[in-house]
């Protein structure tokens, strides 16, 4: 009975500390892995690890709201692209700052919805961001 308690203790601590590891922007943010028959959820929260990554960098945006996985359908569809024989398809909804000197790019002070990431595992069987937008 211990060992079992001590072992429930240990994941709800592991998972507060997973939830702490989004900050600032990207803090909040609603992930939804989805369901799929090709990929594993490793295979698809290490995507979402490198979009959270990427868009915690990005200065022009404020916060984000949401990604979420495009669905094996979206995925085959982009199969090849880059050369890459396996794609995971992401879709994200942000928020962009009001500042034009943070901008980069984006119009400001909107509410981008659908922005598309497109990742390719490689031959080490990585998974690499290989592109983003609309």
């Amino acid at each position: 009975m211990k060992k079992a308690i001590c072992m429930i203790l240990l994941l709800g601590m592991m998972l507060m500390l997973t939830g702490c590891l989004r900050t600032g922007k990207t803090a909040g943010a609603v992930i939804d892995y989805g369901e799929s028959e090709r990929y594993s959820q490793e295979d698809r929260k290490t995507a979402v690890d490198l979009i959270l990554n990427e868009i915690g960098g990005w200065e022009g945006v404020r916060r984000l709201h949401s990604v979420r996985y495009g669905g094996d359908a979206a995925s085959l569809e982009e199969q090849g692209y880059g050369g890459y024989d396996e794609i995971m398809i992401f879709y994200s909804d942000f928020k962009t700052v009001g500042s034009s000197s943070k901008a980069g790019g984006f119009n400001l002070d909107t509410e981008y919805t659908d922005w598309n990431w497109i990742l390719g595992k490689d031959s080490n069987g990585r998974w690499k961001l290989l592109t983003w937008g609309y």
